[in-house]
């Protein structure tokens, strides 16, 4: 921190997580009111969560955003839901990850309110089982390589596609 006060900028230390060190280097900055130094560490840690999502540490840097921040302060709470929304296909077979969700809540909340928001618009089906007639939201979610399929049921029925 000292060095961002001369500087106006800081590094991540070689030997530990950049996800972490910058979520930290966040919740200081927070502390002592420091906004230039809260707005490079959360476009620090959004570089380093793009570019290290799948690492074993991103479940934690989340948490560690999560923990450490208000719900309101929603500087890297965003940025967790966005790398999260967008590889959620991946991050689901991942127990750590399905742990973290379980652990907070108000994480859970945010990806489904971001998710309900990235709807594209609202199909109408037909069951072919009951006949009945229901709208389905499509969304388009990136899973690395293949596309992410949704699968849907009938609320009369549960009849499934």
């Amino acid at each position: 921190m000292t060095l961002f006060l001369y500087c106006f900028d800081y590094e991540s230390p070689a030997d530990s997580s950049a996800m972490m060190f910058h979520a930290k280097v966040y919740q200081i900055a927070d502390k002592y009111g420091i906004e230039a130094l809260k707005r490079l560490s959360a476009t620090k840690f959004r570089a380093s969560i793009d570019e290290n999502w799948k690492t074993d540490d991103f479940p934690a840097a989340i948490a560690l955003a999560y923990t450490t921040t208000p719900p309101e302060d929603r500087g890297l709470r965003d940025i967790t839901v966005q790398v999260a929304f967008n590889n959620i296909g991946t991050l689901m077979s991942r127990d750590a990850f399905c742990e973290t969700l379980s652990d907070n809540p108000d994480l859970a909340a945010d990806i489904i309110r971001f998710m309900h928001g990235k709807w594209e618009e609202f199909e109408e089906y037909k069951c072919s089982s009951c006949k009945g007639v229901f709208l389905i939201g499509t969304v388009t979610i990136k899973t690395g390589d293949s596309p992410f399929i949704f699968l849907w049921y009938c609320p009369r029925c549960q009849a499934g596609n």
